[in-house]
């Protein structure tokens, strides 16, 4: 399996979980068992482009955002406070 399958396998399940959503709740949407879910998320099995578009709707992400690894919001969230933070610190330096 390539980097990026993998990558795309490590991503399912990164977005699956950062909205609390089980494997078994996944598998149902997406007209799959979690067994291949599970396979997919593990990177022993490549997601069909059908599922793919299923995961695109589902999480109502563009496809792209399942093949590259975009912040997820909390990631993008914690990454604006941590530069607020840093604002912050600076500015206070300069008082």
């Amino acid at each position: 399996m390539s980097t990026q399958e993998a990558a795309i396998g490590n991503r399912i399940s990164r977005i699956r979980k950062h909205r609390g959503i089980t494997q078994q709740q996944l598998a149902d949407a997406l007209g799959i068992d979690r067994a291949s879910l599970s396979q997919i998320e593990t990177c022993r099995y490549s997601p069909r482009a059908e599922t793919i578009r299923k995961l695109s709707d589902f999480f109502q992400l563009p496809i792209g955002d399942i093949f590259f690894n975009p912040l997820l919001e909390a990631d993008r969230d914690r990454l604006i406070d941590s530069l607020n933070e840093s604002l912050e610190s600076v500015s206070s330096m300069k008082r």
